[in-house]
């Protein structure tokens, strides 16, 4: 008996999730423990997880150590899979984070993502490659958004008579921002387009490390600055600013952490 294949060929669903941590939570795509490694030979379960597959038959009894790094679809319902805690981040509440747990999952041979083993970490860097300039564009988004609620904020804000936004210290940071901001902005769409002309390759890896590193950069930077425009109220839940500073933190760190964006573009 074969199993049909997975709905998400059919096109029949949309949202297709991808997981690249072990359950020690490493930092980086690595291969998983042994006791995982044979699961994952036995059970053929894989995605949204990575895991190991064996280069022979040998690693049924566990008899080799040379192993590849795949990728398999485990759908939705597959017996054994489950969608376990969800968490309670700080920001980006509106993005559910769940920990996906696997027992015993078993799907078929034609799961397996690349039409053969060994395919999963490269195309785990491809992904990364078109999906940093994308996490570049939401910091962009959060940098313009912040320095607009400064901007209003700052001039509707009257001390000593005056609105802030005519202190000089105000209007430097003020200005700042929008340098920062559009510098950020462009290396996006550099990055974007790099990708769109040439696709994946070394070139297109050092870009969008370099737009994703800066963008991200920049949002925290001038969310910082636009909560302390607004002063003790950037502090509050009242005013939308402090959503922005929240939210704005973790595009420092998924997608790869900013430490490893710089050892990416050193490296190129």
């Amino acid at each position: 008996h074969r199993t049909p294949p997975p709905q998400i060929r059919c096109g029949n669903t949309t949202i297709l999730p991808f997981c690249m941590v072990s359950r020690q939570r490493r930092r980086r795509a690595s291969p998983l423990p042994r006791r995982w490694a044979l699961w994952a030979v036995w059970v053929l379960a894989l995605c949204p997880r990575t895991f190991r597959w064996p280069r022979s038959s040998d690693a049924w009894n566990g008899q080799t150590s040379t192993l590849l790094v795949v990728r398999i679809i485990v759908e939705k319902g597959t017996p054994g899979f489950e969608v376990k805690k969800v968490e309670d981040k700080m920001g980006i509440r509106c993005v559910p984070v769940v920990e996906t747990h696997f027992d015993g999952v078993r799907v078929p041979k034609s799961n397996l993502i690349g039409g053969r083993p060994g395919m999963g970490f490269k195309h785990a860097m491809m992904t990364l490659d078109y999906a940093r300039p994308g996490v570049a564009a939401q910091a962009m988004g959060a940098a313009q958004g912040a320095l607009d609620l400064a901007n209003v904020y700052a001039n509707r804000r009257k001390q000593f008579g005056a609105p802030i936004s005519s202190h000089q210290m105000v209007q430097q940071m003020l200005a700042d921002m929008a340098i920062q901001t559009s510098a950020a902005r462009w290396l996006v769409y550099s990055a974007a387009a790099q990708i769109d002309t040439q696709g994946p390759g070394p070139e297109a890896s050092k870009v969008a490390a370099m737009a994703k590193c800066y963008a991200s950069d920049v949002a925290v930077k001038v969310a910082t600055d636009a909560v302390q425009v607004f002063g003790g109220y950037g502090f509050m839940e009242d005013y939308p600013i402090a959503k922005f500073f929240r939210d704005a933190k973790i595009l420092q760190i998924y997608e790869g952490t900013n430490q490893v964006q710089r050892l990416v573009i050193a490296r190129h």
